[in-house]
């Protein structure tokens, strides 16, 4: 199970002004389900993406995966939790250019083992 609560994020611009880019965002996934998360260019999908991977810290709120809350922990942690629990499929970059798309995803699961 994935739980988002009360999920913000910003960042200071070059103005150093405060931007939001993700505001007060609560939800929750039940395992087996699958969440598609879609808006306009610049919504902040791929930082909430970023956010539930803990890739990066939420300014405010926390999250929680199968009921642990992974907001405050280790890259370590978060990089089993990346390995074991969330999967990522770009839209074009970070793709190996060499491999098919059915690779691309297959690589990382070889890895995993």
């Amino acid at each position: 199970m994935l739980e988002l609560r009360n999920v913000s994020f910003e960042i200071q611009n070059e103005d150093a002004q405060n931007k939001i880019i993700v505001n007060d965002v609560s939800f929750t996934v039940a395992d087996g389900k699958f969440v598609v998360i879609t808006g306009p260019n610049g919504s902040g999908k791929s930082t909430l993406a970023k956010l539930i991977a803990g890739i990066i810290t939420p300014t405010e709120g926390r999250i929680y995966m199968d009921g642990e809350d992974i907001t405050d922990k280790s890259d370590r942690f978060l990089a089993r939790i990346r390995n074991r629990d969330v999967g990522f499929i770009f839209q074009g970059y970070n793709l190996i250019p060499a491999l098919t798309a059915y690779e691309n995803v297959e690589l990382p699961l070889i890895y995993q083992g």
